[in-house]
């Protein structure tokens, strides 16, 4: 048993069980939300009473849209796992470098917003790397302590033919109650603008 254990603490093992448990965990957020995973690498973290598993090179799906992944990293409950109710604790996902307007329809399939419908015309172009950290309850539910994270490069926006952002680069942080943007630069109608750092609070119903 402590060989076992040694064993699944430090090389762990490859096994393709737990992708239908993982998608049908994802598919709590949507039904007709889909992923398509190769094998799961699994380590065992005794002292947190955890699995973590990891996959690389997956694929979002959701009705005919596809977004291409670099990673998913999960945490599975090691109580859990021993009731047979596969519970996740954790998920993190890495994207691999996406075009914006694709990943604004692939949410707007997701999330009927009206601010995303009009996102969708104005942005032009750019991409996006992210990585999206979400934490799940006991009951499958996802927390709202979410972190969203990444980069924009070469973005482009057009509003209402007067106003051109061209050569659109930042950093970005995305907590329930923050957004943060680092080391922004734009040029508007052709003027270069830099801003090391702008930072948006939750109030009341707003954000200051």
């Amino acid at each position: 048993i402590l060989i076992s254990i040694v064993y699944l603490s430090t090389v762990g093992i490859k096994t393709d069980k737990f992708n239908y448990r993982i998608s049908s965990q994802i598919k709590k957020i949507d039904n007709n939300l889909d992923i398509r995973l190769k094998e799961v690498s699994i380590i065992l973290n005794p002292f947190k009473f955890k699995i973590d598993a990891k996959t690389v090179g997956s694929d979002l799906i959701y009705r005919d849209k596809l977004i291409q992944l670099d990673n998913i990293k999960s945490s599975i409950s090691i109580k859990s796992f021993i009731d047979r109710k596969f519970s996740l604790t954790k998920i993190s996902v890495s994207t691999k470098s996406l075009d914006i307007k694709n990943l604004i329809s692939f949410i707007r399939l997701l999330k009927k917003d009206p601010k995303i419908y009009i996102a969708e015309q104005y942005v032009k172009k750019g991409y996006i790397i992210a990585d999206i950290e979400l934490e799940f309850d006991d009951l499958g539910n996802i927390k709202s302590n979410y972190i969203i994270k990444g980069l924009v490069k070469d973005g482009k926006i057009s509003l209402f033919k007067k106003y051109n952002f061209n050569k659109i680069n930042f950093l970005f942080n995305i907590q329930e109650n923050r957004v943060q943007f680092n080391d922004l630069e734009l040029s508007i109608n052709k003027k270069d603008i830099f801003a090391p750092r702008i930072e948006a609070i939750k109030k009341n119903n707003g954000f200051l």
